[in-house]
């Protein structure tokens, strides 16, 4: 069974779609395909017209499940087509792979995918697996159960930045877990009317050359509305650019054939204590020895060199580590902290967005203080944790300050690994790949400061 996973960091870039649609086109062609949807949104299930109340079972409750025996995925498996089969996902994935997760406590945390795929390898010609928008152990398990990976690319600004880290990241992870991985980057949303867009294409050709994909998908407003419909483009708009598109990829992808090279030799000791983090998803990797066979004494100095030069790198990184978990309180300066704390008082109007002076305050408001909170959006590249929110025990909620240009744009929050839209932010627009952003506004400082004098 070929196994290709669709990932990519950046939220609103068609990976879903993707996913979905070239399932869909890959069915239409007469392969059984399976797709599993790893991000804890669940958004397969509601592209496919899966009613997310009726799914009790999900890919969650298998990879927790007895591996060492035949699993019957009949349970946990949805018929969203013909030849296409869907094991669906839920909110509760998110949990699984926290640090206080079941997952995270498996020895063979990530590897549960790949040994599920064996069960079910004979009964597919295909496995499609839609990722979450973060790099952990679901991404670690896709990572580890296929060969081929398929990264879609929105051609705008900040996805061509964007591309660049999500491809060393998926070079880094490949090293680290030892796999010898293809990696397609596949542009969407193109609109060939835009001269922007056009040079992102050319400019994506001339960065990865051969790594970028013969097909382009072209911007498609169907696309959007499919999936609002819980289509396949195939289904909701045949006669449409979309369809033509996601038909043209499948081909490719039927005929495409990735040589692939033998993967990073590992050491057989895999018993070594990982440090919190990503670490824990992988083991250590040895590099290649160039001794053949007689001389064991250099092999095992070479191995011990390595060792100490990588407990080092563990050790940055576990406390790089620690400094995402923990991030310290965000510095304020004390004219704007004044003005938070004087809005922030028990008898405050409850916004959730605040703008003073060329600052912009956002809260997000739970009883959990023991959550993770980031902010991911436009203005960050939509990176997951590059912008922490702080618990204020004055606010009951999370906080975080935001310096931006005046301007419009689209975020979303990242709590505990689970992407969601603002709860106290009714303002949302619905992406290309139809899943809702939520959206702020910064107005120019003057403006902003006559909004607050008046308030």
């Amino acid at each position: 069974m070929r196994t290709i996973a669709i990932i990519n960091q950046k939220g609103g870039c068609g990976k879903t779609t993707t996913a979905i649609n070239l399932s869909a086109a890959a069915s239409r062609r007469g392969k059984k395909v399976l797709l599993i949807d790893l991000d804890p949104q669940g958004h397969c299930a509601l592209g496919l017209s899966v009613p997310a109340g009726s799914i009790d079972r999900q890919i969650g409750d298998a990879l927790m499940a007895d591996l060492n025996r035949a699993i019957d995925v009949s349970e946990i498996t949805w018929q969203a087509g013909d030849n296409l089969d869907l094991i669906p996902s839920s909110v509760r994935l998110a949990s699984l792979e926290a640090v206080s997760g079941g997952l995270s406590r498996l020895p063979d945390r990530d590897r549960r995918l790949e040994q599920l795929l064996r069960w079910v390898s004979g009964r597919y010609d295909l496995c499609i697996l839609d990722c979450p928008p973060h790099i952990g152990l679901l991404t670690f398990n896709a990572l580890r159960a296929s060969s081929e990976i398929i990264v879609p690319v929105e051609t705008s600004y900040f996805a061509l930045q964007g591309a660049e880290n999500q491809m060393r990241t998926i070079d880094t992870v490949a090293r680290r877990i030892g796999r010898s991985l293809s990696v397609v980057l596949l542009p969407t949303m193109f609109d060939d009317t835009v001269r922007l867009s056009r040079e992102i294409l050319e400019e994506l050709k001339r960065r990865y050359s051969e790594s970028v994909a013969p097909i382009t998908i072209r911007y498609c407003s169907s696309l959007r509305e499919a999936a609002s419909f819980g289509q396949s483009i195939f289904e909701y708009a045949p006669d449409s650019t979309g369809r033509r598109d996601y038909e043209a990829l499948a081909q490719w992808v039927d005929r495409y054939r990735p040589s692939q090279s033998e993967a990073i030799e590992r050491s057989a000791l895999e018993s070594e204590p990982y440090p919190p983090g990503v670490e824990t998803c992988v083991g250590p990797m040895w590099p290649r020895t160039t001794t053949e066979g007689g001389n064991r004494a250099a092999e095992l100095a070479q191995r011990a060199r390595y060792m100490l030069q990588r407990r080092g790198e563990l050790q940055a990184q576990e406390q790089a580590q620690h400094q995402i978990q923990t991030p310290a309180p965000l510095r304020v300066p004390a004219a704007h902290r004044a003005v938070a704390e004087a809005d922030s008082a028990p008898t405050d109007d409850g916004r959730a967005i605040a703008q003073f002076g060329t600052r912009l305050r956002m809260i997000y408001r739970t009883a959990n203080s023991s959550q993770r909170v980031f902010i991911a959006g436009d203005f960050n590249h939509w990176t997951p944790q590059e912008t922490p929110m702080r618990y204020s025990e004055t606010l009951q909620a999370f906080e975080a300050w935001l310096t931006l240009p005046p301007g419009r744009y689209r975020y979303r929050l990242v709590v505990d690994g689970n992407w969601i839209i603002d709860p106290g932010n009714p303002r949302t627009e619905p992406s290309d790949a139809g899943q809702l952003h939520s959206l702020l506004t910064v107005a120019e400082e003057s403006s902003a400061r006559q909004a607050e004098c008046a308030g």
